[in-house]
């Protein structure tokens, strides 16, 4: 099984903008192996589980939103601007974080921002639901 979702706050917001313009979704809804098994043929495991959860779907137009924070994206430390060796315009402050009030850790983005990519499992994640039929 997943585990327990945590959906962020960013994710209850846009649930909530979803909501106002009557948007029909369900939160954290799981793509089970047996599923893909009689759907598509293909054997995953001998129990049934779920192989991936979608943050925000409609599962009748098979819609899926995956709402991606800041811990979804890497930055990319190598440099291949081969028009830049400058050392000083190598900038190695990517990011900060603070303590909301919440006592929750929120992250705010200072650097090049063209050197954040997605992350290997958020690519992975956004990936499977295509290749399942699902526009993400």
């Amino acid at each position: 099984e997943l585990p327990t979702p945590n959906p962020s706050r960013t994710q209850i917001e846009v649930c909530a903008a979803l909501s106002r313009i009557g948007f029909s979704f369900v939160e954290e809804f799981c793509i089970r192996t047996k599923e893909i098994e009689a759907r598509y043929g293909i054997h995953l495991s001998q129990v049934d589980m779920d192989l991936l959860s979608i943050d925000i779907c409609n599962t009748q137009e098979k819609i899926a939103i995956e709402v991606q924070g800041p811990m979804h994206y890497v930055y990319l430390l190598d440099n291949n601007d081969n028009n830049n060796n400058d050392d000083n315009n190598n900038n190695n402050n990517i990011g900060n974080s603070y303590i909301d009030e919440r006592q929750q850790i929120r992250w705010y983005i200072v650097g090049d921002r063209d050197r954040f990519v997605p992350s290997g499992p958020t690519v992975l994640k956004e990936r499977l639901p295509q290749k399942l039929g699902w526009k993400v």
